[in-house]
């Protein structure tokens, strides 16, 4: 873990945890300003608490203070490895995670469908990080990236993709070959609800579920579904995968149910060509970002034929429109690092993994692969402004080549106007009547 200067993200201090094979993939900061880590691990030795003969992948948290020390650890799961995906504090003093498990012993015992069909979890931790509260849904197929969000006392929101047929999962009410499965549960985990959304084909979780108000969440997933609750879908051919946002109550009423991804698929024919990777809410706007392979439609055109995955990211309105987007295409395999979003003084800074060192335009050196940490203007992100069924100005920065391409719609060439462009620092860089 790295402590970075707020302002000029110099390092302050680095500190390494774990034993002979670990990975921290998640991260929150308590009131108290201590952190909780949490991720796998398959060691038994380090400052790993494992704490069982077996070895198999098992959830490791640690509570460490703001200068790195490991205040307390643990270690929990079962024989046949598991994964996490959420981590979520609540001010009642809890933490809650949620991922899944091959498990059907030790924390995660209940009574599943047999060896390597993964079930997801939750889990409820004190800040001491004792295991307090289990539950574990059984599926009988293929449940897949479970996610959880603490939505108020006594209200927890619980969801993850599944191809079961059990009622566990809700396979009564199946809509297509895959389902996005979302339940209501009180803070003992007891369920309220459960529902399954999307259409006739697949609809997949992927680890991502935001708090919007106090009665709406946001689910980020894909889908190549065009029917049932999808309301929009920007390519309907069936082939390929989209991005889906979903704004949900607490209610269970879907409303709003939205997917954007390429509209030109013809050349591309094994899905997905958009996998979501993180998601970020931010003054009443959601930002999501993903991996893709896709042209046209909603993604910028990609800088190689070679069709490399890009990094793209898009903003979404109240109503899950989207209203701003930019891809990055680094001239090698650029991508995303983790769940990593966070907004400082107007900046959306993000995490990209990229490769190909020596051809990338964000290269720093010769390495294989390579982290970078990219920061953006929330409003050049937002200024494409959709009015009615027509984008007044469409902008897309090709940073590889240093250049800008402004696309103005004739709806606004029809009265005068000057369009200006100036810098982080004010300073007006282009302006043309």
């Amino acid at each position: 873990m790295y402590k970075l200067d707020a302002n000029t993200f110099d390092t302050l201090w680095s500190v390494k945890y774990g034993g002979s094979e670990d990975f921290l993939s998640n991260m929150i900061e308590l009131p108290d300003q201590t952190m909780v880590l949490a991720g796998t691990t398959n060691s038994n030795d380090g400052d790993v608490p494992y704490g069982h003969t077996y070895t198999a992948k098992e959830i490791w948290v640690l509570r460490v203070d703001t200068l790195g020390n490991i205040l307390n650890g643990t270690t929990f799961g079962g024989s046949d490895g598991s994964v996490i995906y959420t981590l979520r504090y609540a001010p009642e003093g809890y933490i809650y995670l949620a991922g899944n498990t091959n498990a059907d012993d030790y924390d995660f015992l209940h009574a599943g469908f047999g060896s390597f069909d993964a079930d997801p979890w939750i889990v409820r931790l004190d800040t001491n990080l004792s295991l307090k509260k289990v539950l574990v849904v059984p599926g009988n197929n293929n449940e897949t990236r479970p996610f959880m969000e603490y939505m108020g006392p006594n209200s927890l929101i619980m969801g993850f993709g599944s191809s079961g047929t059990n009622p566990e999962v809700y396979g009564n009410l199946s809509l297509g070959l895959h389902d996005l499965v979302v339940m209501h549960l009180d803070s003992n985990f007891n369920i309220k609800w459960g529902k399954r959304i999307g259409g006739n084909l697949d609809d997949a979780a992927d680890g991502i579920c935001l708090k919007y108000t106090d009665t709406k969440f946001c689910i980020v997933g894909s889908t190549r579904s065009c029917s049932g609750d999808i309301g929009f879908k920007r390519d309907c051919n069936g082939t390929t995968s989209s991005m889906l946002i979903s704004i949900i109550d607490t209610n269970g009423l879907v409303h709003h149910c939205k997917a954007y991804g390429d509209s030109n698929t013809a050349n591309w024919a094994a899905p997905p060509t958009l996998v979501v990777s993180g998601a970020y809410l931010h003054d009443g706007k959601i930002y999501a970002h993903y991996y893709t392979q896709g042209e046209a439609g909603d993604m910028d055109m990609n800088l190689s034929p070679q069709r490399r995955l890009a990094a793209w990211i898009g903003a979404f309105d109240s109503t899950a429109n989207l209203i701003g987007k930019k891809t990055i295409d680094g001239g090698g395999q650029t991508g995303f690092i983790g769940q990593n979003l966070f907004v400082k003084n107007n900046i959306l800074y993000w995490n990209l993994e990229s490769g190909a060192g020596k051809i990338n335009s964000y290269s720093c050196d010769t390495s294989e692969y390579f982290g970078i940490l990219l920061g953006l203007s929330l409003t050049p992100l937002s200024t494409e402004y959709s009015s009615g069924d027509f984008n007044l100005i469409k902008i897309f920065p090709n940073p590889a080549h240093n250049e800008i391409l402004i696309s103005l719609s004739p709806a606004l060439r029809k009265s005068p106007c000057v369009f200006s462009i100036h810098n982080m620092q004010g300073q007006k860089m282009f302006s043309k009547k």
